[in-house]
């Protein structure tokens, strides 16, 4: 599931590839997907020119002119990839943008996905996009320790991944923020001292500026960049039980989380 550092590194391969161009042509092949039929999307899409690409927790906003949006989330994976002008397309797709100098992308999910186009008026009352927190990278620390002193029931591992509190983290990248911060995932925030919140805030941006670094684990816009067929450097202790910590040798294990699994390692992260 592409999370923060996936979508920093494709919001800035789509700018830098589509950002100016005009659309021609439009393929929406999976209904259920979008908020509008297929129709729609053909027909109001064409002669829209991309202004700018960016992103929002889990989304992609191509935001376009004459002013409306097409906000892309990815689900639980997909396939968006760029095309050259005259190349092969890939084999399945559910979506494509072609623009008018031949090129364009594809996307391919893998279970779900959603596609939105929303006029500029839709946007602040889209549900699905308007209560999102800020990013990691838009918050200090002072911020950061208000948001866990405003929830000191919740788990350390719940508060990383509430996407109304601070937005773009998923359960990947939890494990190794939580690691290198040294706590268990089930402890609560009510119990952390002020050293272990500033350790916490400066490990979630640390994993993050890593990934977005190492290039991400799914493929990029380009589909020359990414983890996903050597992921095992990638991730630190992440879908790695029975594999030694990197800090002490333990081997790490796997326990239950509500409606997710954490890995940890039970010397540096001590149970609550």
């Amino acid at each position: 599931m592409a999370e923060l550092p996936e979508l920093v590194i494709l919001a800035r391969q789509m700018h830098e590839a589509l950002a100016g161009r005009t659309i021609v042509v439009v393929e929406a092949n999976r209904p259920e997907c979008l908020n509008v039929p297929p129709e729609v999307l053909r027909q109001v899409l064409p002669g829209r020119s991309i202004v700018s690409v960016t992103r929002r927790g889990k989304w992609l906003f191509l935001n376009l002119a004459p002013a409306s949006h097409l906000l892309l989330n990815l689900g639980m994976g997909a396939d968006l990839w760029y095309y050259r002008p005259g190349e092969e397309l890939p084999a399945k797709y559910q979506f494509r943008l072609e623009l008018d100098d031949g090129a364009g992308f594809t996307c391919r999910f893998w279970w779900f996905g959603y596609i939105r186009f929303l006029k500029p008026e839709e946007l602040a009352g889209h549900k699905e996009t308007a209560g999102i927190g800020p990013s990691p990278f838009e918050i200090g620390p002072e911020e950061f320790a208000a948001l866990v002193a405003g929830a000191p029931r919740a788990t350390v591992k719940s508060f990383l991944l509430d996407q109304k509190k601070i937005s773009g983290i998923g359960n990947a990248y939890a494990h190794d923020i939580l690691w290198h911060a040294g706590l268990h995932p089930l402890r609560k925030l009510g119990t952390l001292t002020p050293d272990e919140i500033e350790r916490l805030y400066l490990s979630m941006l640390h994993i993050l500026e890593r990934g977005i670094a190492l290039g991400g684990v799914e493929r990029d816009f380009y589909r020359t960049g990414g983890n996903m067929n050597d992921w095992e450097p990638f991730m630190l202790i992440g879908c790695k039980a029975g594999k030694p910590c990197p800090r002490c040798g333990t081997a790490i294990t796997v326990i239950e989380t509500g409606a997710t699994k954490s890995f940890l390692c039970p010397r540096c992260q001590p149970g609550p």
